[in-house]
């Protein structure tokens, strides 16, 4: 095809076909966008939104970071004035810490030897850690605050933190970053709240994949479960691998668990969009950054029976699943298998992706 005269790798990007240099020079001077568009590297115009608005994260978190610290002024209240309401206020929602007599008594009643269970608990023993740190942060910060014990390196940074909306350091190294402290703090909540109605009630229905820390060891852990309820067909947990559908429904719809398998939700497309009636990925809309994806639903397969794809069937786009938005092989969860009608290396080309979380 490049060879063809009306070929061209994107709008305004033809090749030119001259026999001397400055004509070549002088139709890409006149033809040529100063300025690249993602189209011509195979990414979607939105791309070119994703990386400003990064860039503008950048330039604004840069310029927070060199504002001077002051203690006050202005007739207005004092940055310790402030992060002792906000100490106040954070206490008053915090979950309270589980008793582990407790989490291990209800843990027998659902089944403790159940690989999905003994997840559970290793995701209650994190999350504990997190809740005690921060509880234990905010009560020394007002007590270091009204001077009843000194104010210590590692309290000073959580006040300076707190008071520019940021989680401090010490507690994303014991839980998951965010790009602020509201977003972090109801993320904790909701974490809490999911866990806490497993331990107490059993399996919930759906799980919200985002809410864990380990989501690969979850993953990991629904196989085994499949491969011991196939343990008469000869199945191993070595040969068997993450089989994904996407559904219709979306989470609130669903309000039983999956028979076999577990249904999961809070995932996001990035560089495409999810078409609902044809169960297939399709283009992105102008200026639409991520799309949430239904509910999937999750089993495990052993990998000589996974069919392939059948005349007239899609394609299946194997889509990497990433916790956070940076995509690094630490970040990457697992495939998601999509349909799609194009062929497959055009969305790989599109950089698509599904994030846990868009923060």
């Amino acid at each position: 095809r490049i060879l063809t005269p009306d070929f061209e790798f994107c709008p305004r990007y033809q090749i030119p076909r001259f026999d001397e240099i400055l004509k070549h020079r002088e139709f890409i001077a006149e033809n040529v966008p100063e300025v690249d568009t993602p189209e011509v590297f195979g990414l979607h115009a939105n791309a070119d939104i994703t990386y400003r608005l990064r860039n503008a994260a950048t330039v604004l978190g840069t310029i927070l970071d060199i504002q001077p610290r002051q203690s006050g002024g202005g007739g207005g209240l004092s940055r310790e004035e402030q992060v002792v309401i906000l100490a106040d206020d954070l206490l008053k929602k915090m979950p309270q810490p589980w008793n582990k007599d407790h989490v291990k008594e209800c843990m027998q009643k659902i089944g403790h030897r159940q690989p999905l269970n003994i997840f559970a608990s290793q995701e209650v023993d994190r999350l504990q850690v997190v809740i005690v740190l921060v509880k234990r942060t905010l009560q020394d910060l007002k007590l270091a605050i009204a001077g009843t014990i000194v104010m210590s390196a590692e309290l000073q940074e959580a006040l300076d933190n707190l008071v520019d909306a940021r989680v401090p350091p010490r507690w994303v190294k014991v839980s998951w970053p965010a790009p602020n402290m509201g977003l972090w703090f109801a993320e904790l909540v909701k974490r809490h709240e999911q866990l806490n109605d497993w331990v107490l009630h059993d399996r919930p229905a759906k799980y919200w994949l985002t809410g864990f820390f380990n989501p690969q060891g979850f993953l990991t852990s629904v196989r085994q479960e499949v491969c011991r309820a196939h343990a008469r067909d000869g199945w191993s947990l070595d040969g068997m691998e993450t089989k994904s559908d996407v559904l219709k429904q979306e989470k609130h719809e669903i309000d039983r668990g999956a028979s076999e398998g577990v249904y999961i939700y809070g995932l996001f497309l990035e560089g495409c969009s999810w078409d609902k009636n044809r169960q297939k990925v399709k283009e992105s809309a102008p200026k639409e950054m991520v799309k949430e994806l239904p509910v999937v639903h999750v089993t495990g397969i052993e990998a000589s029976h996974r069919q392939s794809r059948k005349k007239g069937e899609m394609n299946k786009f194997k889509c990497p699943v990433y916790k956070y938005p940076a995509r690094n092989d630490i970040n990457w969860v697992f495939d998601c298998d999509l349909n799609c009608e194009e062929e497959v290396h055009h969305w790989i080309m599109r950089g698509c992706c599904l994030l846990c979380t868009t923060d």
